[in-house]
């Protein structure tokens, strides 16, 4: 629901004033970031001054975001790697948790294999 509320808010879906502007929450989120970085692509491309400065325009300013984003984007990279290297050294362990469930022997098999792990279970 929150996700689907943002995308509807983030996209611009929005009334627009009688300047042809968005309003509400719409209008202000566009006031905030759409309008400095238009400024900023039509001041590139009349800085460039060629037919499709404009499009160098937002070549660049797509440059300069993903540097900013860059450390974010690594560290988030990292964070998975670590992840995929925690899951491969568990995965003994869970096949083991599996094949208990998969075929308990007895009724106390069944009930020991619900129950929670803990850290004491797996050592």
């Amino acid at each position: 629901m929150l996700i689907a509320l943002l995308a509807l808010i983030l996209t611009g879906c929005a009334a627009h004033t009688a300047t042809g502007e968005p309003g509400g929450i719409q209008g202000f989120i566009y006031s905030l970031i759409g309008k400095p970085i238009q400024q900023i692509m039509l001041n590139i491309g009349n800085t460039i001054g060629q037919p499709n400065g404009i499009g160098w325009g937002l070549i660049i300013i797509t440059g300069v975001l993903r540097l900013i984003l860059l450390p974010l984007m690594i560290n988030q990279q990292s964070k998975s790697l670590r992840h995929q290297e925690r899951m491969k050294l568990v995965k003994p362990q869970t096949e083991l948790i599996q094949k208990a469930v998969k075929n308990p022997a007895t009724t106390q098999e069944q009930k020991n294999a619900d129950q929670p792990i803990t850290n004491e279970n797996l050592s």
